[in-house]
């Protein structure tokens, strides 16, 4: 999950269901870290875990708030050492600005709706943010955004995912 506002998730895994058990008990956190072609990817996410409730079916609901892209370090059992990607504003705004522009253009096309305004997110000094955790982008795709705490970068690449999406329709 990409950083953003907190939203419902089903756990169907048991071993899934009893980390997030012994993290709603404990201190709240918990990072979630991929896995590409087998393997853990170099940067997931710190999420805080506000509820947990078992369901009829096994599996359980999960309210988990994405709160910061993180680089994943050592991992000695359940514990992660991670360093947070600081956060900044576009190097280059210009090109910031070209990548909302085309943003704003194929926003409109995807089949999965998306809550968004042009004027917000030509307002907004991280427009990404505002759109990123809606949008289900590739697994690489995720590995780019959290990777860069550049706004603009981060731009970028949501723009090259809403192209390869579109393309894929």
């Amino acid at each position: 999950r990409l950083p953003g506002p907190a939203r419902w998730a089903r756990a169907p895994r048991a071993k899934a269901i009893r980390r997030a058990e012994k993290v709603v008990r404990g201190d709240g956190w918990l990072c979630l870290v991929p896995q590409l072609d087998g393997k853990l990817a170099a940067y997931g996410t710190a999420v805080r875990m506000l509820q947990l409730a078992p369901m009829a079916d096994g599996s359980a609901l999960g309210l988990p708030h994405p709160r910061a892209a993180v680089r994943i370090g050592k991992i000695e059992g359940s514990t992660v050492e991670v360093e947070v990607i600081e956060e900044s504003s576009a190097k280059v705004p210009v090109a910031l600005g070209k990548a909302v522009e085309r943003a704003i253009q194929l926003l409109p096309e995807l089949r999965e709706p998306v809550t968004w305004s042009a004027e917000e997110l030509r307002k907004s000094a991280d427009p990404a943010q505002l759109l990123a955790w809606q949008i289900d982008v590739s697994p690489e795709h995720c590995q780019l955004y959290l990777a860069d705490g550049d706004a603009g970068a981060r731009m970028a690449v949501l723009v090259d995912a809403l192209e390869l999406i579109l393309s894929a329709e």
